[in-house]
């Protein structure tokens, strides 16, 4: 059984995902196609269910004996009554890179009429790679379905699989289908579970090794699955449930955590309720939400309350702004109409760093935390009366699994400054940043509410 298990964790092996162009689809003449019109069943509705529905979806796996395999859906097409989905991505490399083969990942989903199929176009190190065509769904789907299909392995020879749909159920309000497919005369088969916007979420196979003969598999990791825009944005909050305890200029405070509010397959709210707990003694209650759009890659930031002041605001002057948005490359920028004292303005929101350790000396962060990539994000509005050049700024500090680590915000007032210092963007920088109000984070704990 060890050496079995060796065996496994030499051969199992995931990271990086490739890219690829729309299918080419065949040129139309006439209202037809270059093989004229031919009959055909548009493919099923049910069984396209049970596919992610916009390119950009990110599936990730893990399994046995450290395997694993991200996968991603570059390509979505529908020609010639067939919807087909190419999905690129990467088996792990468990041995860091001592383990021969092309751990590169390319396969098709194919509807078509009735049943959705698979067709292997790269997949070296995917665990169940054992037959390149396979049909995985035929509709209808409930627990009458059966159905038999003839298939070549690797090796070519024909292998004759009896399927069934052997559970139907429903789970976080969607439907979850399992289907075995079992070798007609031998111990081999393969089960797989299907999520409707999800594909495939586990695969159980036998391994078998001389006597050794045990089950093996994998399944969807939830958190780090869904459209690039969720994981991309969303590596950049918080634990949910987590105390997050913020301190800064004046003795300023406030304390609270995250809590996700609703979500779906295009976007989800966040809503972090805190108190104000600084040296006023004057309390108060806070409630800040946060939108975030998987498909435009934007988070937008929205008080609801403040029971201190009456209004909308936390320390920001602006009002629903975007506070990130994808690419989280520096140098990018973005435009926004936002309401800052009552009035519309031009928000310019730009990208001005990034990197591995935190900026802010209010952020005296966990060492672990230290290494976790960071995106610091300035906000500039002009045309605000009571400030310096009638401009508005702030900047903001975000690092992975920690959220907002840093904040800052030019305070109102006239600024002294000579004509030989306005020359100098340092000396600007300089004396400007004596006139902000800041807090970071003081104390992230993880484990306890």
């Amino acid at each position: 059984m060890e050496k079995a298990v060796r065996i496994l964790s030499a051969v199992l092996v995931t990271a990086s995902l490739g890219g690829c162009g729309p299918f080419t689809k065949l040129p139309n003449i006439g209202g037809g196609n270059l093989l004229g019109t031919l009959p055909s069943t548009p493919p099923s509705l049910e069984l396209r269910g049970f596919l992610p529905t916009q390119e950009g979806f990110v599936g990730t796996y893990h399994g046995t004996a450290e395997y694993g395999h991200q996968e991603e859906l570059v390509a979505l097409d529908e020609a010639a009554g067939e919807a087909r989905y190419l999905v690129r991505g990467e088996v792990y490399d468990a041995s860091g890179g001592e383990a021969p083969g092309d751990h590169s990942l390319k396969l098709r989903y194919t509807v078509r009429g009735d049943v959705l199929s698979r067709t292997l176009l790269g997949a070296q190190r995917l665990m169940d790679n054992r037959f390149p065509e396979l049909e995985l769904l035929k509709a209808p789907l409930n627990l009458q379905t059966q159905w038999t299909q003839t298939v070549r392995d690797q090796q070519g020879a024909e292998v004759t699989l009896d399927c069934r749909v052997t559970a139907d159920t429903t789970v976080d309000g969607r439907r979850t289908v399992t289907v075995r497919y079992q070798a007609r005369g031998g111990p081999y088969f393969e089960e797989r579970t299907f999520r409707q916007g999800a594909g495939v979420v586990s695969l159980t196979m036998p391994f078998i090794s001389g006597r050794d003969r045990f089950e093996i598999g994998y399944a969807l990791a939830d958190e780090f699955s869904g459209l690039r825009g969720k994981l991309e944005l969303e590596a950049y909050l918080p634990p949910l449930g987590k105390l997050l305890r913020y301190h800064g200029l004046a003795e300023y405070a406030h304390e609270g955590t995250l809590h996700k509010v609703s979500a779906n397959d295009v976007g989800a709210v966040y809503e972090f309720r805190g108190e104000l707990t600084d040296g006023t003694a004057l309390g108060g209650n806070i409630a800040v939400r946060y939108l975030v759009d998987y498909a435009a890659g934007t988070v937008t930031e929205q008080v609801v309350s403040n029971s201190r002041t009456g209004r909308k605001e936390v320390n920001s002057l602006l009002h629903d702004p975007i506070i990130l948005k994808l690419p989280l490359t520096a140098g990018q920028s973005w435009t926004q109409t936002v309401t800052v004292k009552g009035q519309a303005r031009t928000m310019t929101a730009t990208v001005i760093t990034t990197g591995v350790s935190p900026l802010s000396h209010f952020s005296p962060v966990r060492p672990l935390d230290r290494w976790k990539p960071y995106v610091t994000v300035r906000y500039v509005v002009e045309g605000v009366s009571g400030f310096f050049e009638h401009t508005y700024v702030e900047e903001r500090t975000f690092q992975q699994g920690v959220g907002m680590t840093g904040f800052q915000s030019l305070m109102p007032g006239a600024i002294s400054m000579s004509a030989a210092e306005r020359q100098d963007p340092w000396k600007v920088n300089e004396i400007m940043l004596l006139h902000t109000f800041g807090y970071g984070l003081a104390k992230y704990e993880v484990f306890g509410d």
